[in-house]
């Protein structure tokens, strides 16, 4: 949705102005998002993972290995529908995917606010978010995550062990892309 527009105008309402102040900045923060190249691939990419792709491979039963998906899970060839697993989609969406884009949406805002300096390290409202949803991830990856499904699943669970990579690479690649060609376009009347 985003991704087509090619302005974004201020929006006013007489009385209002606090709210909308705060409803157009956080529309340039999804904005800048989806209009960057790596940070919408990457989320899109993402969110289309958790939809279709496999969460992980792991001991869900005991000696049997199976894959989780959102609408079920496979066991030995059996498919067992999985009501549980769209709460789990939903607590890694509310949990890593929306965080994530607020989280590159402030970082691409603060550089396009600054003049368009490298690094994510100089700004501690991005700064501190990030480390604490890295640390949320590498807990879960790392502590949690293994020991209720084995280590099949941490070694073949791109959903929990892959977020810790793009967390690190969507921070990384924002923080070094060029916003003089994304902010031109809202250079509109």
């Amino acid at each position: 949705m985003f991704r087509q527009c090619s302005c974004i105008y201020n929006y006013y309402l007489p009385g209002h102005e606090v709210q909308i102040v705060a409803f157009n900045s956080c529309l340039m923060k999804l904005w800048l998002v989806a209009r960057t190249n790596v940070s919408f691939y990457l989320m899109i990419g993402s969110v289309f993972y958790l939809a279709f792709g496999p969460w992980f491979i792991g001991r869900l039963l005991t000696e049997h290995l199976g894959v989780v998906f959102v609408w079920g899970i496979i066991v030995d060839g059996s498919f067992i529908p999985g009501a549980l697993t769209y709460f789990y989609g939903i607590f890694q969406f509310f949990t890593f995917s929306l965080p994530l884009t607020l989280i590159l949406g402030v970082l691409l805002d603060s550089r396009r606010k600054n003049g368009n300096r490298k690094g994510f390290a100089m700004y501690p409202w991005v700064l501190i978010p990030s480390v604490l949803l890295l640390a949320y991830t590498v807990y879960l990856a790392f502590s949690e995550f293994p020991s209720a499904y084995g280590l099949e699943a941490f070694i073949f669970g791109p959903l929990r062990t892959g977020n810790i990579f793009l967390l690190i690479g969507g921070l990384c690649w924002s923080s070094r892309t060029d916003l003089r060609k994304v902010v031109s376009v809202n250079e509109c009347v």
